[in-house]
């Protein structure tokens, strides 16, 4: 399908959306119209979650932006792109002037709140990681709809690169997720993001006391995974564990640091790093940036590195 055909496509079926909403009762959330994305945090050894309400004025414009649940550094990034975000005003139906005709219910912009999530997934694959956990810091408003249930999505297997993607969520009134639409795309992440969003669950908004049909944004950032991998034709490694290896980012042609292993850290290491055959994560020939039989997280390196250890160059 050719790249403007797409994007009418999406255009037509975010109106049709907006449409739909407005037609279940008496208020229309505001939307997302424009606005960049936050940068991933390189530097960050973990993964995080940034939740925040956002005030937003009957001209579309953020007026305020409230921290709900927060990670260093990552709600800071979200923090300062949000501010920026255009919206189209949500609107409610006025009442009716008395002796004017009957017909189509006039209808105003009005100030609302809006809710944006930042989840970033950890530069890892199957291993844990440093860094803050997230932290509830506010209550959200009755005018937000909350995640209750939240599902972090896959790194695909052959993406080589970082990517954000962001995903408009229709929440119903009921707080299950009517739809879900990709509006800021990047390849190959755009599946997965739109997968794990159709599976979030959440308390509906309300709007003067009545459960209503609203709109969440999620921001899905994904870390290429840092791995390490054992020297080539090395039986020592294949039979004992890797007592050398390759610190590099999942990309063709990084940048490498070799790390040389002590021999008593290779006792110490998890049985799937030290059986051969045993496939910690996916295969090689599903991601060439992962040798079997181990791979490790970059944190992990670096935690024997300091411990144990001695650079090589």
């Amino acid at each position: 399908m050719p790249r403007a055909t797409r994007v009418w496509s999406i255009v037509g079926c975010i109106s049709v959306a907006v449409v739909a909403l407005a037609a279940q009762g008496g208020f229309a959330p505001a939307q997302y119209r424009e606005g960049a994305l936050p940068p991933i945090p390189i530097q960050a050894l973990g993964g995080g979650e940034a939740f925040l309400e956002l005030t937003v004025t009957s001209r579309g414009v953020v007026r305020a932006v409230r921290t709900l649940r927060a990670t260093p550094p990552f709600t800071e990034a979200m923090s300062a792109a949000a501010r920026r975000w255009q919206f189209r005003p949500a609107e409610e139906e006025m009442e009716p002037e008395p002796g004017r005709p009957v017909g189509a219910t006039p209808r105003r912009p009005v100030e609302s709140k809006v809710l944006i999530v930042g989840l970033f997934r950890p530069p890892t694959l199957n291993a844990p990681t440093f860094g803050q956990p997230p932290t509830d810091v506010a209550t959200p408003s009755n005018e937000t709809p909350f995640p209750l249930a939240t599902i972090v999505p896959l790194y695909p297997p052959l993406a080589l690169e970082n990517g954000i993607v962001l995903v408009e969520v229709r929440v119903d009134a009921g707080g299950g997720v009517a739809g879900a639409t990709v509006l800021r795309s990047a390849p190959p992440f755009d599946e997965p993001a739109r997968d794990a969003a159709r599976r979030w669950r959440f308390r509906p908004a309300r709007v003067h006391g009545t459960a209503v049909a609203s709109l969440a944004y999620i921001v899905f950032a994904f870390r290429q995974p840092v791995t390490v991998t054992p020297r080539p034709g090395s039986e020592e490694t294949r039979r004992a564990g890797p007592s050398y290896g390759t610190l590099r980012p999942c990309a063709p042609r990084s940048s490498t640091k070799k790390l040389r292993i002590a021999a008593e850290d290779r006792a110490s290491l998890s049985p799937w790093y030290r059986t051969p055959g045993v496939w910690p994560v996916a295969p090689s020939w599903v991601n060439p940036c992962i040798a079997p039989p181990y791979t490790m997280s970059c944190q992990s390196a670096a935690a024997w590195f300091i411990s144990s250890t001695k650079a090589v160059t």
